[in-house]
């Protein structure tokens, strides 16, 4: 039992480390920008999250785990994308500033 234990410890402390990434990116990101939006961040992101647990039930169910291990690998892809727009758009702000 402990060395399963460990197995899926290991296996699974990688992704939660690199999905959880997204988040605290955008936070830091946005506050730089505004720190009164950051509130509205969170409460996106907590509707969101309760959203996105019902419908990848829903979509598992209809479609199978392959399509929503694909809506979800899509949906984190996207975040890293919009995460890095923003800090490469922050940076060539800085240099025209410069």
């Amino acid at each position: 039992l402990f060395s399963r234990i460990g197995i899926a410890v290991l296996l699974l402390l990688p992704l939660g480390f690199l999905m959880g990434m997204p988040f605290p990116l955008g936070i830091r990101t946005v506050a730089k920008r505004s720190h009164a939006i950051v509130p509205w961040v969170w409460g996106v992101n907590g509707g969101t999250s309760v959203l996105a647990s019902v419908l990848a039930t829903a979509v598992s169910i209809n479609s199978g785990f392959r399509v929503a291990q694909f809506i979800g690998v899509a949906g984190y892809s996207l975040a890293l994308i919009v995460c890095l727009f923003f800090t490469h758009e922050r940076y060539m702000e800085a240099g025209e500033a410069a």
